[in-house]
């Protein structure tokens, strides 16, 4: 339903993706790649110009930060600017960079 909404604003210029796009139980069940490509195929519909994909804490239980990269289209360590208009620049930080979820162990941003 919010696919649908959205595509009917033709003023709409970019979506945030907060995060959390799948439940962070999935990893535990095996369930990560059917989640992901469930919500994917979803997203796939959106008319918008441009889709901007952060990274959550459920991100981090399900996926490695390469995967996480590689299935959304966005840089391992999520820092990031963009403008979508005049005067307007959001900037994106990576919440997860320095943490104990979110990378392999044994990883030097885990390790504080």
């Amino acid at each position: 339903m919010a696919i649908a909404c959205w595509n009917r604003s033709p003023e709409l210029k970019f979506i945030a993706q907060l995060g959390d796009l799948i439940d962070g139980k999935n990893g535990d069940l095996g369930q990560t790649g059917p989640a992901l490509g469930s919500v994917m195929e979803t997203l796939s519909q959106l008319q918008c110009p441009a889709l901007h994909n952060l990274i959550g804490n459920h991100e981090c239980y399900n996926l490695c930060r390469q995967d996480f990269s590689r299935e959304l289209g966005c840089p391992t360590t999520i820092y990031t600017s963009f403008k979508p208009a005049q005067a307007w620049r959001f900037i994106i930080l990576d919440p997860y960079d320095i943490s104990t979820i979110g990378w392999p162990e044994g990883h030097a941003s885990s390790q504080h």
